[in-house]
């Protein structure tokens, strides 16, 4: 692939780019609570809370991330990456 060409792989998997961000976010900080990987420190540079949240949905609905309920807390829900968004964190 020529160095210039690494957005055509992006947009070959339709991942809009704010959850393809938010994905980058969850990798590098770690498991996140949902209210933490909207309201963190790098999230809130990306874009709103709502645009966030519908990101987050995003990779929820095609696999790239999954929420748990945490054990402790039952209306805490917990952020982590799935194989399929480690391994496209890998390509790009």
């Amino acid at each position: 692939m020529k160095p210039l060409d690494w957005h055509k792989k992006r947009n070959a998997s339709g991942m809009p780019a704010v959850a393809e961000l938010v994905l980058n976010v969850i990798h590098n900080e770690g498991p996140l609570t949902v209210m933490d990987a909207m309201g963190s420190s790098h999230s809130k540079r990306i874009a709103s809370m709502t645009t966030i949240h519908g990101g987050l949905k995003w990779l929820r609905e095609f696999s790239y991330i999954k929420i748990q309920t945490d054990k402790e807390d039952s209306r805490t829900k917990m952020c982590q990456l799935t194989a399929k968004g480690t391994k496209y964190l890998e390509v790009v």
